[in-house]
């Protein structure tokens, strides 16, 4: 099974966090990024997504740039920080079996999924899309395949909590 992992697009500003809501462009680079990749979506049976706004209309794009016909899954573990094992549990108490998923969230808590499943360490820049293969979803067994982000194929590995900034 493969695992998709996209972080929201670029957001406009807001007075409140939870009112941002993605930009004309940066639905533009989340379709441009997506659509890149429709050929390895075409298993992807489930779509969760945060429940924040940004998140959710993330979701809801990339669900329709891959002709997705599921309904979204609003999943209360993907949300700011947190760690890998938290959504591994949320994802053990779902059918996983009849295809691909699709996770879309904030680059923290998908990067802690991703260290968690891979034991790799990378960045997420806004609408980046990676793909992971696992055949469970034990600690350190899953493969990081690929990388799409708006402006490079390129893993984006990191060397130190630094390199965030």
């Amino acid at each position: 099974m493969k695992i998709f992992l996209l972080r929201h697009g670029m957001t406009a500003r807001a007075d409140n966090d939870l009112d941002r809501r993605l930009t004309d462009d940066g639905i533009a680079v989340l379709k441009e990024v997506v659509g890149r990749q429709i050929s390895e979506m075409t298993n992807v049976s489930q779509i969760h997504s945060g429940p924040m706004g940004r998140i959710q209309q993330t979701a809801t794009i990339a669900g329709e740039v891959i002709a997705y016909k599921g309904e979204l899954t609003v999943n209360e573990s993907l949300t700011k920080l947190t760690r890998g094992e938290e959504i591994v549990a949320t994802l053990e108490s779902v059918d996983l079996s009849d295809g691909d998923v699709l996770l879309v969230s904030h680059e923290s808590s998908l990067c802690n999924l991703l260290t968690y499943l891979t034991n790799e360490d990378i960045l997420m820049s806004n609408s980046s899309l990676t793909a992971i293969e696992v055949e469970s979803l034990n600690k350190g067994e899953g493969k990081l395949l690929w990388q799409e982000s708006p402006n490079s194929r390129e893993i984006k590995r990191t060397s130190s909590f630094v390199d965030q900034f």
